[in-house]
């Protein structure tokens, strides 16, 4: 007969990632120690429904984005140097190792070099493309 042990751990710490939200409507970079869940880093950005960008100056850091906010009143937006695009709503930069949330390695001086905020009222309009092969 196997035996099976069951640990229950009650009051165990929650793990926080050093990530950073770029907060486009006060101008603003923030180093924030948060949980890794998608619940919490839709509360951080302010949406429902996220998309990654991955930006080659930052290394294995990502900023997820809000997915939906072109579609929205803009009251704040920001490019990245070095990607094409004005994304509007704010940003949350963290580290990802193997397909996990991890601390970001990112600086604070090196997002304020690579962010820049922009004038959400000369956002581009939302379009939908389809290429056909």
């Amino acid at each position: 007969m196997p035996l099976y042990i069951y640990l229950i751990c009650i009051n165990s710490p929650v793990m926080k990632i050093k990530a950073f939200k770029i907060d486009s409507l006060n101008k603003q970079i923030i180093e924030l120690q948060i949980e890794p869940s998608l619940k919490v880093f839709y509360e951080v950005i302010g949406c429902s429904c996220v998309d990654v960008i991955r930006p080659v100056a930052l290394g294995t850091d990502v900023i997820y984005i809000d997915d939906e906010g072109l579609y929205k009143d803009p009251e704040g937006a920001f490019s990245i140097r070095g990607l094409y695009g004005v994304f509007s709503g704010n940003g949350l930069v963290v580290g990802t190792l193997e397909g996990e949330d991890v601390d970001s390695i990112a600086t604070l001086a090196k997002l304020k070099e690579l962010v820049r905020f922009e004038d959400p009222h000369y956002l581009p309009e939302p379009c939908l493309q389809f290429i056909v092969f």
